[in-house]
């Protein structure tokens, strides 16, 4: 197992033709220019300010090269038969990010959101037919068939409406290639009316017909080039700078989720109102907890670091979990609600309208699995942590929760003498005069961390009208912020001005229908300012009307700027009046008290202490401390924290033990005090150090520690050997012939005679049986180097690291 990727660095020269290995090997170093362990496919994984992510590895190509985002591709395409006049070209689906940039936009504090979208479909020219093979990893799960004629290059391009009344996603086209500007027009755009469009070009590709009278004659074939490779930023678009807002102003109703396309912080909340109930959303997370084998002891104590994903909670009042996505999705709908970052699949849990707080817990307890009494418990047994949500008013259940948080805690008694009776005599180990009893636990392992506080308040919902900025005559417009504060469940406002309503009123919550969907939007209130009967102007002869006159824009999620143009521009009008009293409000309103976001971490290490001496005959297994409070009644009677464990189950309301996902997968591989020859420091294992490992029949079985050669572990260093005396263990270490790399694989043997060096094989001696035990001639990893001189056979060299 090479660590590739780490570049050796040292002074005193560097051998011939070897540049990366140093002759000298004093003060090694190394420089590294890739990561020798990555993560697992889809394995997710959290980075130090709390972000989460997951590993998807791309295809390859045959040539074990990636394909990468917009990647495009020229490959022959049969049309009857026919192969030399057709190709298709195929681009690889990518992610696009932009920022929304609306017609009623002005130069204002905006919404900063972005959003996202993956372009998987073409929208080619007829000329361009698209072509459909059922190849997802390309856009249009397929490409475009095109003519191979000579020097007309055809372009790949990304267009992005940018100025509509309402936020397109960009489209992918392949045109003939030219010089694209603002605004563009070309056969196939979607008709939309004052479209100023946005282009990227991702790249081109331009065929070249042979001509083998040429001289030297001229290959023909696709020409590729690539002006962009990988997830796409749109340039552009809105104030760099995010208004501040408070809890105050911001209502559940207006919040439709995370539209950035950014995904939340692990156990981020998040209140929604949909169709006039509230959804208590938690971001899915990963937890980092301890695992060890309490109570189960015999082998030793020890502790494993794991880590789990949460996607639901396991414990919650009944009648709270909305499973899938909590917003109905329709093709219009933009952008869909179909994330997942959000447990339940998208869904949330349902809020009651009551006074009563809630509180959001993670915990775990240290308890091995299939442990009596405790199996079967679904917040024990497990061997995973627990998510709660608990009523404050649900006593009971968070006096399960809240209990004293610690390791998990083991004593030990030592017996100088060899006890009778032990059935690990049954398994042939040689304990000596020494022997070590089983460790005895005292005190299981505990952790709970306090995620989020739901606390209601008493709701009240009102508008304000602020002048944000005041007209001046030919120097600027007149702006009102309108601001809603508090939490709707439904209805809609009027809005007045100069004591004239609007006849169409604004709804101040969305309400999702198949049929009749109703936005809360700034499209909405446009309409419903237009629909304000026309305004008398002190000095001008007619009304005017709003219509053209208005612009509006999303201050945050609960404000938005009215600003006065064109034949009221310069213009100072009276504020605009809100009325409310078609509004429908919650009687509370609930505020999130965020006490962690990221990856928890609940570990628990264990502690050992406590140790005793003893010296007494007689004694046999049933005397063992660890025995007599394992079969004790109650089961392991002597641990002071039993019942706490006990008792947490039985929880009221939805209980599953569905949602929580271990993510180490790997085998405990625990200490064992048990093994042949234990009291010997036959335990040590030093790089290349030789020992037992058991017997087969009448043979001894050797294995040889890990270690190194220039960085590199052999290739078999955890087989095992059977030796007799006289054997000796040495290192290959091979060269390879194409390229003199050297070492390029190292392997170990075994025999009775140690083979000569060669030019292809350099050799090192590790140990030898001599009498029964083992003569150790390395004791640590290796540095080696090979230098060859004319037509002699190579010589090896090698030094301790």
């Amino acid at each position: 197992m090479g660590l590739e990727g780490f570049s050796n660095n040292a002074s005193g020269g560097m051998s011939p033709g070897e540049p990366l290995y140093a002759k000298t090997f004093n003060k090694l170093a190394t420089s590294a220019d890739k990561a020798q362990v990555g993560p697992s496919d889809g394995v997710l994984f959290t980075a130090n300010n709390g972000g989460i992510g997951m590993y998807i590895p791309q295809s390859s190509q045959e040539d074990n090269s990636i394909i990468q985002q917009f990647q495009i591709f020229v490959e022959p395409y049969e049309v009857l038969g026919n192969t030399s006049d057709f190709s298709i070209i195929r681009v690889v689906k990518g992610e696009v990010v932009w920022k929304p940039k609306l017609l009623q936009e002005v130069v204002l504090p905006i919404d900063t959101c972005t959003t996202q979208t993956t372009i998987e479909n073409w929208y080619a020219l007829p000329t361009f037919p698209i072509i459909d093979d059922e190849n997802s990893t390309f856009i249009g799960d397929g490409g475009i068939r095109v003519p191979k004629i000579s020097d007309i290059p055809i372009g790949i391009f990304i267009f992005k409406a940018n100025n509509l009344p309402v936020d397109v996603p960009p489209i992918i086209v392949a045109v003939p290639d030219y010089t694209p500007s603002c605004p563009v027009s070309f056969p196939g755009t979607p008709p939309v009316a004052n479209a100023v469009w946005e282009v990227v070009k991702i790249g081109s590709v331009i065929y070249t017909s042979p001509d083998p009278e040429a001289e030297p004659p001229v290959g023909g074939g696709w020409s590729i080039t690539q002006n962009f490779i990988g997830s796409l930023t749109l340039p552009g678009g809105g104030s760099s700078t995010p208004v501040p807002v408070t809890q105050s102003n911001l209502p559940a109703q207006l919040i439709k989720g995370d539209q950035s396309g950014a995904m939340p912080s692990p156990f981020q909340c998040q209140i929604v109102s949909v169709n006039g109930e509230r959804y208590l959303q938690i971001a899915k997370g990963t937890i980092a907890y301890s695992a060890s084998n309490m109570p189960f002891t015999q082998y030793g104590a020890f502790t494993h670091t794991k880590q789990a994903y949460a996607t639901k909670v396991q414990i919650c009042p009944e009648g709270m979990r909305t499973y899938g996505d909590i917003y109905p999705y329709w093709p219009f709908d933009d952008p869909p609600y179909s994330v997942t970052h959000w447990m339940e699949d998208g869904g949330g849990y349902k809020l009651s309208d009551t006074s009563n707080p809630i509180a959001i817990y993670a915990f775990k307890w240290d308890v091995d699995k299939d442990t009596l009494p405790f199996q079967g418990n679904p917040s024990v047994d497990t061997g995973l942590p627990t998510i709660a949500i608990l009523a404050d008013s649900n006593s009971t259940d968070i006096n399960k929760v809240v209990k004293d948080c610690g390791p998990s805690i083991y004593q030990n008694t030592l017996n100088v003498q060899k006890m009778d009776g032990y059935e690990e005599e049954q398994l042939q180990l040689d304990w000596g005069h020494c022997h070590t009893t089983y460790l005895n636990p005292r005190k299981f392992g505990y952790n709970y961390k306090l995620i989020a506080a739901i606390t209601p308040n008493t709701n009240v919902f009102e508008a304000f009208v602020t002048i944000d900025r005041p007209a001046i005559p030919a120097v600027q417009n007149m702006v009102q912020n309108i601001i809603f504060v508090g939490e709707a469940s439904g209805g809609a406002v009027t809005i007045s001005l100069g004591g004239l309503p609007s006849t169409i009123p604004f709804p101040v919550t969305d309400f999702y229908d198949l049929i009749n969907p109703v936005y809360s939007d700034e499209l909405t209130l446009i309409n419903c300012l237009h629909s304000i009967p026309p305004i008398v102007i002190p000095g001008i002869d007619n009304p005017i009307s709003l219509v053209g006159n208005v612009q509006v824009n999303k201050a945050s999620s609960s404000s938005y700027y009215v600003t006065f143009v064109n034949q009221l521009q310069g213009v100072n009008l009276p504020l605009l009046q809100v009325n409310v009293s078609g509004v429908t409000k919650y009687q509370n309103k609930f505020d999130i008290v965020q006490y962690h976001t990221g990856m928890l971490d609940i570990t628990t290490p264990m502690q050992f202490g406590m140790t005793q001496l003893m010296n007494k005959e007689g004694l046999n297994e049933t005397d063992d401390p660890y025995y007599k409070n394992k079969d004790g009644t109650p089961e392991w009677k002597d641990i002071v924290n039993r019942e706490d464990v006990v008792n947490c189950k039985n929880f009221s309301g939805d209980v599953t033990t569905d949602g929580m996902f271990g993510m180490s997968q790997f085998s405990n591989l625990n200490p064992e005090y048990g093994i042949a020859n234990g009291c010997t420091g036959e335990g040590e294992c030093n790089p290349f150090k030789v020992r037992r490992n058991g017997t087969v029949g009448d043979d001894v079985v050797y294995e040889i520690c890990p270690g190194t050669v220039n960085n590199v572990v052999p290739d078999n260093i955890y087989d095992t050997f059977i030796l007799v005396d006289g054997d000796s263990v040495w290192l290959r270490c091979d060269t390879r012939s194409s390229d003199n790399e050297y070492p390029y694989q190292i392997m170990v043997e075994s025999g009775t005679t140690m083979p000569t060096d060669t030019d292809d094989f350099g050799y090192v001696k590790v140990a030898k049986v001599v009498n029964g035990k083992i003569e150790q001639y390395i004791t640590g990893s290796l540095w080696t180097d090979r230098i060859k001189l004319g037509t002699l056979t190579a010589t090896y060299y090698f030094a301790r690291i």
